[in-house]
């Protein structure tokens, strides 16, 4: 209780939040899989590329097979939110 307490004491007295949850493995993996990014990779790279982004989503993926979300729809669905962020 106490942790929990003194990280929103934290967070006002900062005024700054870290998004956790997989949050950054989710929006790098957006960015990698980007239009404007893939532009800029050439040759066999974008295959690297490519099963990089999708290797960071396995930390949502467990999250939300641990949280007993469906794994499908809790991607998908930050996925999208990713995608309005960025539009």
């Amino acid at each position: 209780m106490r942790d929990g307490l003194r990280s929103i004491y934290n967070m006002i007295v900062d005024k700054s939040v870290v998004p956790g949850a997989g949050a950054f493995q989710v929006a790098c993996a957006a960015h990698l899989n980007g239009e404007v990014f893939r532009k800029t990779i050439k040759g066999k790279a974008k295959y690297g590329v490519s099963a990089f982004a999708d290797a960071l989503l396995i930390i949502p993926k467990t999250l939300a097979a641990n949280a007993g979300h469906d794994i499908q729809d809790s991607c998908e669905f930050a996925m999208w939110l990713e995608r309005q962020i960025l539009c």
